[in-house]
């Protein structure tokens, strides 16, 4: 079937005349029309192989999402194949794992095909692609990004950015960097070795305490990550105990005049935040503290470090143990 004629404005005009976005939403009526000849083939057909190259380009996101929708309405049919060629970071996003086939240029200036997950989709594939998901994990990340960090909780997930676009200069994305967030998911470890078997470059930033608490919970203490098959020299270890010991008594102090006051009307002092680092963990400590103090106080720990990180206005302010894992971090990733 050829289309050589479109409206605009009740105007016929040629295709070739349409602008980019015209021909394609010409071209998205087209594809419906064959999803039609789908649903009805003539008898004995050997069946169909559609191809798609590019098919998103110049669409808006709502007319991708119908093309989408539309591809695989198609794909649904008995005795259909498709391939679609695309660099939609939209359309990796919203398949299958197991579906993708990645072709770039190796070392050698070659084309490589690599997969994402096996093709004949294991339970172990299948596993691995959940627990990604879970931990925000999309395709697009796991397919493009150079360098992968793990990190214990929500306290790193949430502060790291910040910090290191103070450090840096820019965002972790921007230097391929993806977190991956262990807290509370057995899988995290398995994800993670599975990239660095995959020949990604994985490290890990943990506190400190990691090192010599091997009954601790957290699924990144030093024992469980060398089971993983990760080096010593691929983990980033921080703070005396933990990483809220990196930041300084004035730095502590500001933050919580600014943002926690205290009930009383007192100010905090350099003197209280030296003081609970004396008793226990300081980061519980700092917690219990605040809380009684202050009406305005996080509702948990993870919301202390994220909070002090705001208060940040130079790259000076971040600690330098963690600027000097930063870079290490920006030189793999390049």
């Amino acid at each position: 079937m050829e289309i050589q004629r479109a409206k605009d404005d009740g105007r016929r005009i040629t295709l070739r005349r349409a602008g980019a976005g015209r021909r394609r939403q010409i071209s998205l009526a087209v594809w419906e029309w064959t999803s039609k000849q789908l649903r009805n083939p003539p008898p004995d057909h050997p069946g169909f192989v559609i191809a798609y190259d590019e098919p998103d380009t110049h669409l808006d996101y709502a007319h991708q999402r119908q093309l989408f929708d539309l591809i695989l309405d198609q794909c649904a049919h008995d005795e259909t194949q498709m391939i679609v060629a695309t660099h939609s970071l939209n359309f990796i996003d919203r398949v299958d794992p197991a579906d993708i086939v990645h072709l770039r240029l190796d070392h050698q200036e070659r084309t490589a095909l690599t997969r994402l997950l096996s093709p004949n989709h294991s339970a172990v594939d299948e596993y691995l692609a959940q627990i990604a998901a879970a931990m925000g994990l999309r395709n697009s990340v796991l397919l493009h990004e150079r360098c992968f960090l793990g990190v214990e909780g929500e306290t790193e997930m949430q502060c790291l950015p910040i910090l290191y676009k103070l450090a840096m200069g820019k965002p972790l994305q921007s230097d391929g960097i993806a977190l991956i967030n262990g807290e509370s998911n057995v899988g995290a470890l398995q994800v993670a070795k599975y990239l660095h078997e995959s020949g990604r470059k994985v490290y890990f930033l943990v506190d400190n305490d990691s090192t010599c608490n091997s009954g601790s919970k957290s699924h990144f203490v030093e024992e469980k990550i060398r089971r993983s098959g990760i080096s010593r020299q691929q983990c980033m270890y921080v703070g005396t105990r933990e990483i809220e010991d990196l930041f300084t008594d004035e730095q502590w102090c500001t933050a919580a005049n600014k943002l926690w006051p205290r009930v009383d009307d007192r100010a905090w002092t350099e003197e209280d935040i030296a003081g609970m680092r004396k008793n226990g963990k300081f980061s519980a400590e700092l917690d219990s503290e605040v809380r009684m103090a202050s009406l305005s106080a996080p509702s948990g720990k993870v919301g202390l470090l994220f909070e002090l990180s705001t208060t940040l206005t130079s790259s000076e302010d971040v600690p330098a143990k963690l600027v000097e894992h930063f870079k290490t971090l920006q030189a793999q990733s390049g």
